[in-house]
């Protein structure tokens, strides 16, 4: 419970405390359009994510060989998992991983994206 000033300054009179230089009222409680405004600049939340705009290109990247891979996430050095139907084609698209990141970070928005991990799956 916030007091008024001179209250606090008695008290900490009172209590030989140091009394407060900065004192700061409470505004009241925000309203929720500028608590949103933070949370979506904070989190990002109105900008395109990588993971959504690979899955919209995925045909375009993988071209014949998007139906027997899929991408399954991001790891936190920002190297693409994709998740390969068999061992032949791992090896195939292994061959290929400069030219598949380069599509990737064409795409605005993934340009963090930094290789490419084939695994069984």
């Amino acid at each position: 419970m916030k007091l008024p000033r001179d209250i606090e300054d008695a008290i900490a009179d009172f209590r030989e405390l140091p009394r407060a230089d900065d004192y700061v009222w409470d505004a009241g409680p925000s309203g929720i359009d500028s608590i949103l405004e933070v949370v979506i600049e904070k989190y990002q939340i109105d900008k395109p994510r990588p993971e959504r705009l690979i899955m919209e290109n995925w045909n375009a990247i993988m071209g014949e060989n998007a139906l027997r891979c899929a991408p399954e996430r991001i790891d936190s050095q920002g190297r693409l998992v994709v998740a390969v139907a068999n061992p032949v084609l791992r090896r195939e698209l292994a061959f290929s991983r400069k030219r598949i990141v380069a599509k990737i970070r064409r795409l605005e928005g993934c340009n963090d994206i930094t290789d490419i991990e084939f695994r069984a799956g």
